[in-house]
């Protein structure tokens, strides 16, 4: 049924060749305007938002101004001298005019409200006498969070989203400080529009990498064809096809995005040099034509099954808890479709236009066209370790399981990293200037205990929350600092919480509007615990989130408790991880071989491509357990991705395989045709996909980096085992299945 699908499809190809051509230029047209409706996305999309943790992160989203935040740095001789206030202050209310702006937090803004509370005037105060003593008045722990040291201050300013940084931008520059004042803006608004231009350089850089290094590999490799860079040129053609349909659906180009570009020029091309590769082998008997149409029908439905596992594996992917993992799969998915259509209509449409015009000249028949090329090395080579591996089955196999349930062991110790500024270039300016921040301040970052009942201005709330601060703060060193009503209260009545509600509610209402508004609602039903954090470290953060929520459990009656924020929000991803690693590679090969049995109908036939790509997952557990490289958000679907390269290789030699034991052959001499008609071609594909990887170990982002290296390790684990593990498992179970046979008839 396929290959008349396909055969039909050939003489459709044959009869109209040149319309092929001109609807594929048409459609690549299409895909560059696409591509001008590409946008980039410098954030990583991880969390799910359907969680039950980001639906609390959301409570806090819902009742707070919880935009992105940026630190305004002043560093001047005295940053509580009045020029510098009343300079802070124009800055302050040319920000506030902007509807984009949330909220403004200074120095400035808490001796305003201070001095209005003493004077019914809300400015700052006329001389320097006075600045000095509404300041003195104020909380010191409040006072240090605007002016961290003796020459700095510090303006917090709540945005709408990221994209309102240019606002900030220009209303600093608008503002004349003065040339012995230093300002800056610092913040991960700031690091995210860093990143977003680091994006695009090293996305430009590594396209044009990956096709340099396809360019060599076939030059070096595939020149037994004629026009052997024409594959390079067709999964270009479908790199482009895949960005103009990311821009038709808008779906943008992020960090983890970038690293499919390489990879779909590695892995697009498979398809159109193992097609390229046949149709040689079949032009070089005759007729292009019955050329073109014996290698649509023979070599196409292997293709087709191929492309079906690849894309099961990276369809796994959108079962993840990661977003921006769902978002790689489906650009994978689309980028692998797109090269494999452009290998089966644009590619044999050239290539037949070609090989008709080399024989209508004349004399070129006879000239030009060239003698059966002698076997290469790697073809010999190919064909000696299949022969010589086919002969002993049991070895090879045994040692191949017991190194993958050695290196699936060692995987259980790969270290994991989540924290977006652990996976971006370390020499970044704005993350730089976000660590020195860190330093001067004890931490940007912020836990948030999120504390709701019918009234959380109730003195016994508020002694709960007083002594929970205490704890927390004395307890975990990792938190430098705690905020919130309590502390006010306490502040007011020295050190004690008052036990009259009435007293509680007047002095909540008195702790200065700018402060109060971040620590507890209009209705007084939600009160914040704000918690500085200071520690980076993944593992220890989990720990500590794990430790406090613990303690949050045991509050008043009628209280409900419990810690949000990003720090919570990136301890779920972790989590969600190390979950996914195993959870979708056992659904990745339950749904290939689910899709191949369906396909086949035999499940001897399901099971053979499967077993050589599931041991490769083994052994690339275990060498990154040994290179000590890390699983990131990229090699977290490391099985997926695995199964999705690697099905394709073990499919094609084993269709090639099963067609040589249908004209006959038995199994010994099968897999040795098979490996030399269709090995070299499967080695070529291998290292283009190799090459276009290779390209991401120059990249300035450490996760790709490491993910480049993780996929071309892979990609040589999966040619070892598709040449080393598969053709002693294919013809070991194909005697055995003849053997059952014979005993069988005899009965």
């Amino acid at each position: 049924m396929i290959k008349r699908l396909f055969e039909n499809y050939a003489k459709m190809i044959v009869a109209h060749p040149w319309i092929v051509i001109m609807v594929s230029i048409l459609l690549i047209a299409a895909g560059f305007y696409g591509i001008t409706q590409l946008s980039m996305d410098p954030e990583l999309s991880m969390n799910d938002e359907d969680s039950e943790v980001y639906k609390d992160y959301e409570v806090y989203l819902d009742n707070f101004d919880g935009g992105e935040r940026v630190f305004i740095t002043i560093v001047t001789e005295d940053p509580t001298s009045i020029e510098s206030l009343q300079k802070m202050s124009a800055l302050e209310e040319n920000l506030v005019k902007n509807e984009e702006i949330i909220s403004v937090s200074s120095i400035t803004i808490l001796l305003k409200e201070a001095f209005e509370a003493k004077t019914g005037t809300s400015a700052i105060p006329p001389n320097q006498t006075l600045v000095d003593q509404v300041l003195q008045s104020l909380p010191q722990d409040t006072l240090k969070t605007f002016v961290p040291s003796e020459d700095t201050a510090l303006i917090i300013v709540e945005m709408d989203t990221a994209n309102s940084l240019n606002i900030v931008e220009d209303a600093l520059d608008d503002t004349n400080f003065g040339d012995e004042t230093k300002t800056n803006i610092v913040g991960k608004s700031v690091l995210l529009n860093e990143i977003s231009d680091s994006m695009q350089k090293d996305m430009r850089m590594l396209i044009g990498l990956a096709i340099v290094l396809m360019i060599v590999i076939l030059g070096l490799i595939f020149g037994h064809v004629r026009l052997r860079f024409l594959p390079l040129a067709m999964v270009i053609v479908g790199l482009i096809l895949t960005i103009g349909i990311m821009g038709y659906i808008q779906l943008p180009v992020s960090m983890v995005v970038i690293a499919v570009f390489p990879l779909l020029i590695g892995l697009g091309i498979d398809h159109s040099i193992n097609f390229h590769n046949r149709l040689q082998e079949e032009v070089d008997r005759g007729d292009p034509k019955k050329a073109l149409i014996g290698s649509m029908k023979n070599i196409g439905p292997a293709m087709v099954v191929a492309l079906f596992a690849t894309i099961l594996g990276f369809i796994t992917l959108q079962l993840s808890t990661m977003v921006m993992l769902r978002e790689f799969g489906t650009v994978v998915v689309i980028g692998v479709i797109m090269c494999f259509i452009v290998s089966m209509s644009l590619l044999p449409s050239v290539l037949y236009l070609f090989h008709m015009k080399l024989n209508s000249v004349k004399g070129k028949k006879k000239k030009e066209r060239k003698k059966p090329a002698r076997e290469s090395l790697i073809e010999k080579g190919i064909v000696k370790i299949t022969t010589a591996t086919s002969k002993h089955p049991v070895s090879i196999i045994s040692i191949a399981f017991v190194l993958a349930v050695m290196g699936m062991i060692g995987g259980m110790y790969v270290e994991v990293i989540v924290s977006q500024e652990e996976l971006v270039p370390q020499d970044l300016n704005a993350l730089e200037e976000l660590d020195d921040l860190r330093a001067l301040i004890g931490g940007t970052d912020e836990l948030i205990v999120v504390v709701q009942a019918p009234d959380v201005t109730d003195p016994a709330i508020l002694q709960w929350a007083q002594q929970i601060g205490m704890e927390i703060q004395t307890g975990w060193t990792a938190i430098t600092k705690v905020n919130s009503v309590a502390n006010f209260v306490s502040l007011y009545s020295n050190g004690t919480i008052p036990q009259d509600p009435n007293t509680t509610m007047m002095m909540v209402s008195n702790i200065p509007l700018n402060m109060r508004s971040n620590l507890i609602n209009e209705d007084r039903s939600i009160m914040l615990i704000r918690l500085t954090l200071n520690e980076s470290d993944a593992e220890k953060r989990s720990d500590l989130i794990e430790d406090i929520q613990s303690i949050l459990n045991d509050g008043p009656e009628g209280v409900d408790a419990f810690l949000t924020g990003t720090p919570v929000l990136e301890d779920e991803v972790m989590t969600g991880m190390i979950k996914d690693r195993d959870l979708l590679t056992a659904i990745g090969v339950i749904l290939i071989f689910v899709g191949l049995l369906v396909l086949y109908r035999k499940p001897i036939k399901a099971v053979i491509p499967l077993v050589p790509i599931i041991l490769v997952i083994g052994w690339s557990l275990g060498l990154m357990y040994l290179l000590g490289i890390p699983l990131n958000p990229l090699t977290i679907g490391l099985g997926a991705l695995i199964l999705g390269l690697g099905a394709e290789y073990t499919i094609l030699l084993m269709e090639r395989y099963y067609e040589e034991r249908k004209l006959g052959e038995e199994p010994s001499s099968a897999i040795e045709i098979a490996s030399r008609k269709i090995g070299l071609a499967i080695f070529s594909s291998g290292l283009t996909t190799m090459g276009g990887f290779a390209a991401l170990l120059l990249s300035s982002y450490p996760f790709i980096r490491n993910f480049g290296m993780v996929i071309v390790i892979d990609v040589a684990l999966c040619l070892i085992s598709t040449i080393v593990v598969l053709p002693p498992l294919i013809v070991a179970i194909d005697k055995g299945v003849i053997s059952w046979k014979n005993r069988r008839d005899e009965k």
